[in-house]
């Protein structure tokens, strides 16, 4: 179930313009979090979403999370 519903919101943000925030946090024991949020308009209203929430296990240099999200599309 959790997968069509993923599949669903990435089929869905393919086809529409969003804009995308990201946020990173550094963890005690050096670990590394990212979040993804979209904002998109659809039924006549701005809807925030979390799209995921993932570890780091490199660092949080540009490539690292730019491959963090791209794993998603």
């Amino acid at each position: 179930m959790s997968t069509d519903i993923e599949e669903t919101l990435c089929n869905f943000l393919r086809t529409t313009s969003f804009a995308l925030q990201l946020d990173e946090s550094s963890l005690p024991g050096n670990e590394i979090l990212v979040l993804a949020y979209d904002s998109v308009f659809k039924e006549d209203r701005f809807t925030e979403e979390l799209l995921f929430a993932k570890h780091l296990v490199t660092d949080t240099n540009g490539e690292s999370i730019f491959r963090a999200v791209e794993e998603l599309f």
